[in-house]
């Protein structure tokens, strides 16, 4: 199975699913030993996947012996980061596959697989099918779930009581005699300044206290109505520290 992105128009992807055929090797620049430098992959829907890459690599595919089905895939660099804003760095240079064994039913998405899970999961595998052509349902049909049923008188209980947020006050607060105050580590306001301005709970409050802001000195995250301040900021780079203050000006 594709574990990246290889060319998305091609149907090369990441969850598509295929067998491998052949593993060519070569010498590499600097190398003494033989390592792999491509793959054939043969795919089910070989219509839909490959195809363009197929017919990209014909001569590389006769002259290496490959079949004329096999898509062939070469060795993918990807480079990691230890931590975000972090000069250290490992490169993979890699084949993009794993075993398609390991695949969990929400990676399954058009694939040609076969799986067996419990109830709870049946509506992911089916919500993951490309086509109702491409869909085999096997096994005994059971009749309706009988009125004692679990699940059915959950969905009716949720249907009948209307769920009531638990902290819904927060964002009916109106008295002038008292302050609410919202303390939260928020994790980076560049990053979650927009949802912090849709949270009612958030607006309606009188003094807002943010920890771990990830701020640099200089940065202006408003919100209306409120007067901000920084007690701490990095002064050029976004570390996981910082606190700021926002207060109602009304």
């Amino acid at each position: 199975m594709l574990t990246f992105n290889i060319d998305t128009a091609d149907g090369l992807v990441n969850g598509a699913v295929g067998q491998l055929k052949k593993l060519e090797y070569c010498f590499f620049k600097g190398s003494i030993n033989l390592e792999g430098e491509s793959i054939g992959l043969e795919f089910p829907n070989s219509n839909d996947i490959g195809k363009e890459k197929r017919r990209q690599c014909i001569c590389y595919s006769i002259q290496n012996k490959m079949g004329l089905l096999w898509t062939t895939i070469e060795r993918v660099k990807k480079v990691v980061y230890r931590s975000n804003n972090d000069a250290i760095s490992v490169t993979r240079n890699q084949f993009p596959i794993i075993l398609a064994e390991a695949m969990t039913i929400h990676k399954s998405q058009e694939a040609a697989v076969a799986f067996k899970r419990n109830r709870s999961l049946q509506y992911v595998a089916l919500s993951r099918v490309a086509s109702i052509q491409g869909l085999s349902i096997l096994g005994e049909y059971k009749a309706p779930p009988r009125e004692d049923d679990l699940i059915l008188q959950e969905m009716k209980r949720l249907k009948a009581h209307t769920i009531l947020p638990k902290y819904a006050f927060l964002h009916q607060h109106n008295d002038p005699n008292t302050l609410q105050i919202m303390y939260h580590n928020v994790q980076s306001l560049n990053a979650h300044h927009k949802d912090i301005a849709a949270d009612p709970c958030m607006m309606n409050s009188n003094i807002l206290l943010f920890a771990e802001t990830w701020t640099k000195v200089g940065d202006k995250f408003a919100f209306d109505p409120f007067d901000h301040y920084h007690l701490l900021s990095h002064h050029s780079r976004r570390k996981p520290s910082g606190v700021s203050i926002y207060i109602k000006n009304t």
